[in-house]
């Protein structure tokens, strides 16, 4: 089983980062296989516009080279809030960013903001 050592961000902050002073967890995740350390990161989830899907403190896996489609669950460092947890849909020429709690509105996505990384797993304390 592969064993993955990659950096972890709070929902919020910067983007991850490679070094000797980020916050790393490690993982045996089967489904990871093939996928470079390099191309992964964490995000941990602070707020509840992701729930019911994503929860407080829930650790997702993104891939830095995932196919960024419609419907997909994304990292976005967005240019007002650092690095955000949302659904990407498209309408017409738009992208926006979803959240799956219909409390909070859809953002369009603007140019300052970049896509990190799609959703490829998640971690749940139980």
């Amino acid at each position: 089983m592969a064993r993955y050592r990659i950096p972890v961000v709070d929902a919020g902050a910067g983007p991850p980062m490679w070094s000797e002073e980020a916050e790393y967890i490690v993982l045996h995740i089967p489904e990871l296989r093939g996928k470079s350390e390099r191309e992964l990161f964490a995000v941990r989830v602070h707020g509840d516009s992701m729930e019911p899907t994503l929860k407080e403190r829930d650790v997702v896996v993104f891939w830095t080279q995932g196919a960024v489609e419609p419907g997909r669950i994304v990292a976005v460092h967005v240019h007002w809030d650092g690095v955000v947890i949302k659904r990407l849909q498209r309408h017409g020429d738009t992208w926006y960013l979803y959240s799956d709690n219909p409390e909070h509105p859809p953002v369009p996505l603007h140019e300052a903001d970049k896509v990190l990384g799609v959703a490829v797993n998640l971690v749940r304390k139980i």
